[in-house]
């Protein structure tokens, strides 16, 4: 099975390899995506054609209930002054765990770097990276709620990798050492290096210009 992908956009908060558990038990795959120009409001018009057809669906099958419009994926991006940025946040979500007919399923989101090559062991994403998502719409109906979509998140390539700001301690220079011009020089294997089989049924490609490196009531 293939997804719809985005474009190339900015990153922010990115939970891809372990889940978020703030707010669920069982752990939330995240991702805050932005977008800004012609390609977030071309995003924005897929988005908002989805949401009009869970309405359109809703309504058809509840024809003596009022249908509203439930919250939309994306908002408006603005600054520490409360100024428009003129970008778009899209969210992007999946269940770590879901409830099937045959019982509890983990689920995982498939990543790979700039070249489509898996990265099995996790890394750190920092804000600011720039990434590709894949995703499916979901269409839904809670009559507390309303009718709406959500971008399910399915897949992330990372195509150039902003390592997050370094916690205290883990710098040389909180201890107060600095560069020595010879000496003993530690060259950790990357954890990009180790790749299993492909997970073909994403359908990212190369982007050779990158760096390596709720569930809702359904219809």
């Amino acid at each position: 099975m293939s997804y719809p992908t985005t474009c190339k956009g900015i990153a922010y908060w990115v939970n891809a390899f372990v889940p978020d558990t703030k707010f669920q038990a069982e752990g939330v795959y995240n991702i805050k995506f932005r977008l800004s120009g012609e390609k977030a409001m071309e995003l924005q018009e897929k988005v908002d054609s989805h949401q009009a057809a869970a309405v359109s669906k809703a309504k058809e099958e509840n024809p003596k209930k009022k249908i509203k419009e439930a919250s939309l994926p994306y908002t408006e991006v603005f600054d520490e002054d409360g100024q428009e940025t003129g970008e778009l946040e899209f969210s992007f979500k999946q269940k770590a765990v879901i409830t099937t007919k045959k019982g509890p399923m983990d689920m995982s989101v498939a990543v790979f770097d700039a070249k489509g090559q898996p990265i099995t062991k996790p890394v750190s994403i920092g804000n600011g990276s720039e990434v590709i998502v894949a995703y499916e719409p979901y269409l839904w109906y809670v009559p507390t709620m309303g009718a709406g979509v959500s971008l399910r998140f399915k897949g992330l390539q990372i195509c150039k990798l902003v390592a997050p700001p370094s916690q205290d301690g883990d710098e040389a220079g909180a201890y107060g050492f600095t560069k020595q011009e010879e000496g003993y020089e530690n060259k950790e294997e990357s954890s990009d290096d180790h790749y299993e089989d492909e997970e073909d049924q994403i359908p990212f490609k190369d982007q050779t210009q990158g760096n390596e490196a709720d569930e809702e009531e359904d219809f």
